[in-house]
């Protein structure tokens, strides 16, 4: 598979790949690709043996996080999700997608 990415990301793909010893970046990015793999797997066997969970009682769950982060950012503590990722992007010189 060929992946073509912009200039500026392959750059900082490159830098990476050099920082941490790969010897190209399609080196890296299959061990980035290995790695993920093994954290699909891993998460799969993490959740066996929990209960199961209604959907009416998981959408209560997420309403109830969602209220609680909304209730943390007004507090001042933490960050909404959107300022750290802008700041991720600027630190690394990524372009976030336009969201509408």
């Amino acid at each position: 598979m060929t992946i073509t990415l912009p200039d500026e990301t392959l750059r900082t793909a490159e830098e990476q790949a050099t920082a941490r010893g790969y010897a190209s970046v399609s080196e890296y990015v299959q061990a980035l690709v290995h790695a993920d793999a093994k954290l699909d797997a891993a998460l799969d066997t993490a959740f066996e043996g929990l209960p199961d969970v209604s959907e009416a009682e998981e959408r209560e769950a997420v309403i109830a996080a969602l209220r609680q982060s909304e209730e943390d950012v007004a507090a001042g503590r933490v960050r909404p999700a959107e300022d750290v990722f802008r700041d991720i992007a600027a630190k690394y010189g990524f372009a976030l997608p336009e969201v509408e």
